[in-house]
């Protein structure tokens, strides 16, 4: 019960600390010292708890697929949020592209890590064990938070920020990889099941490294087909844009400083 309990830990909540450190660092007039990331956060957790609580309702849509259809969409809102985020960077829209963005892909998570505890607190002779896990796990997701956002606060103030970038899109083209595992669960994609690639004998999944790497990157050791398409192309898609965004808005901050020197000559 404990290793199952910090396995969901690093599973479904670890990778939603490391998403808020690259947004404290890359989006950091937005979420940093913001009273808009507490709202974001209850915001998450409640649509979370929400579908935890009408979970069958929701299981009986669509011949027994609502679920999976729901965090479909909802990761699929995610990713476009993200995108058009970068799209709008010198808009006042950004903001809540982004808000949205990260509201959805934490309900995705959170009700997943929700459902886990619904079934086994059901248990009284596990509770001890559950809530040691659950202390633990919430330190090992705390203390990688800080010391994962100190390293990315620092690549991304220095010269190396397009490191910072890439990680960042390959992080959001693997949360969206979600979705192919989802479809391909109902039944909906039956092409590109063959697997890709194998690198189970390198670094398996189950290990401490295994985990790390998927919370980091959505590490896949037999990814599919049709999962590595997704992913490359989400990836190529976040990068660009992600750069293009970062040129526009050193462009835009170099004009704004250029004005107040033009004015007092």
């Amino acid at each position: 019960m404990l290793t199952n309990t910090l396995v969901l830990f690093l599973r479904d909540l670890l990778p939603m600390f490391i998403m808020f450190a690259y947004l404290k660092a890359i989006y950091r007039p937005h979420f940093d010292g913001s009273l808009r990331i507490w709202v974001t956060v209850l915001c998450g957790c409640s649509i979370g708890l929400v579908v935890l609580f009408y979970y069958e309702n929701l299981s009986d849509y669509f011949e027994g697929t609502g679920i999976e259809w729901l965090k479909i969409v909802l990761v699929s809102i995610s990713f476009i949020g993200f995108l058009l985020s970068q799209i709008f960077s010198l808009a006042t829209l950004w903001n809540y592209f982004l808000s949205v963005a990260v509201v959805c892909l934490l309900s995705v998570h959170f009700s997943s890590f929700l459902l886990y505890f619904a079934v086994y607190f059901a248990y009284d002779i596990v509770v001890f064990e559950l809530l040691i896990g659950c202390l633990i796990g919430v330190g090992i997701c705390v203390s990688f938070y800080f010391l994962y956002s100190f390293f990315v606060e620092e690549l991304w103030d220095s010269k190396l920020y397009p490191v910072i970038l890439l990680l960042w899109s390959l992080f959001v083209a693997n949360q969206l990889s979600l979705m192919t595992n989802y479809l391909h669960q109902i039944d909906v994609v039956d092409f590109g099941t063959r697997r890709f690639v194998d690198l189970s004998d390198w670094v398996k999944e189950g290990s401490e490294y295994g985990f790390i790497l998927k919370a980091l990157s959505g590490f896949d050791a037999s990814p599919s087909v049709f999962y590595s398409l997704v992913v490359a192309i989400a990836f190529v898609t976040m990068f660009f844009l992600a750069l293009l965004n970062r040129s526009h808005l050193r462009q835009h901050k170099k004009s704004l400083e250029a004005r107040p020197m033009e004015q007092t000559q």
